[in-house]
């Protein structure tokens, strides 16, 4: 996955402070994509002689920050630690001084992963089928070549594609914020079956799974990042591969700790979702219709969003 990290360090001589910050950016393969914006820790001492260290981020969704202090003098607390970040700018921890007259002298590091790596989601919260609810759809499994190679058979299963048409509509599974969007421009030749023809959305929820919404029509998008969604939220129509055969890819995963607080990957699932055959998990070559009502929709609405809906 995209990651960052960062390193300052503040050193105190006759009253000075030099402060010197270096920046690296590490660029790894991971077939969940970043999502657009940025992150970046900062520090500011106070009038008292505090740190105060803050994130402000300009992305969408949230983040995992891993903070570590290389030196840390004349502190009275320690500043190490795991946070979530889900704002636009948040206080991570503030150094106090063990000696109030004078300044602390703080070297760190600190390293920013895509989504609550902390979070456990739901794995029995019950989703729409992202089709259209006026037919049935053929579900199939769908097969990573990432998965393939690894030979990681529980994640090939958890993903899911769609038999759909031209002109059928993609809807939002669950609630959540938009946080990435993969959009390329149509190619003349549909002769060559590649990836890069079509488009992706990304969409966060509350417990920290991401669903991803692929094979879209990169000209159909009708949401945009940042954009909070829901179970009838359309998002565009699906593409095709050669012009004739339509298929819409769905999958929701979570991001786990591969050794905490220094490396992460994401984890598909098999979600629940609300079918003509009851709440079910999907299975292979069977067709489904999805059932959606209010109960469904307004699950996850606060009480001023379910207001509004009812007003519309």
């Amino acid at each position: 996955m995209f990651y960052f990290c960062k390193y300052q360090s503040c050193f105190i001589q006759r009253r000075m402070i030099m402060k010197w910050r270096f920046t690296l950016v590490a660029l790894l393969f991971c077939a969940v994509a970043a999502a657009q914006g940025s992150l970046e820790v900062k520090a500011e001492r106070e009038e008292d002689n505090s740190v105060r260290i803050w994130a402000d981020k300009t992305r969408a969704g949230k983040c995992t920050v891993v903070l570590k202090f290389r030196s840390l003098n004349n502190c009275a607390n320690y500043g190490d630690g795991i946070y979530t970040v889900a704002g636009g700018s948040e206080n991570l921890v503030r150094l106090r001084p063990i000696n109030p007259e004078k300044q602390i002298i703080y070297d760190y590091t600190y390293s920013v992963f895509y989504g609550d790596v902390e979070a456990e989601p739901d794995t029995t919260f019950v989703y729409r089928l992202p089709v259209s609810a006026q037919k049935s759809t053929r579900r199939r499994n769908v097969v990573d070549i990432y998965d393939r190679y690894l030979k990681n058979e529980e994640r090939q299963l958890a993903s899911s594609v769609f038999d759909v048409e031209a002109t059928d509509t993609i809807y939002i599974a669950r609630k959540g914020v938009v946080v990435k969007i993969d959009r390329t421009a149509n190619k003349q030749d549909r002769s060559l079956i590649t990836t890069t023809e079509r488009a992706t959305v990304t969409v966060e929820h509350a417990d920290g799974s991401y669903a991803f919404y692929r094979m879209l029509d990169p000209n159909s998008i009708l949401v945009r990042v940042g954009q909070t969604v829901y179970p009838d939220t359309p998002i565009g129509r699906p593409w095709s591969f050669n012009g004739e055969q339509y298929l819409f890819f769905f999958s929701v995963a979570d991001y786990v700790w591969v050794e905490r607080g220094k490396k992460t990957e994401y984890k598909r699932f098999s979600p629940l979702f609300k079918t003509d055959c009851g709440v079910t998990s999907l299975q292979h070559d069977v067709e489904y219709r999805a059932v959606v009502d209010d109960e469904l929709i307004e699950r996850e609405m606060s009480g001023r969003e379910k207001r509004h809906r009812k007003r519309q």
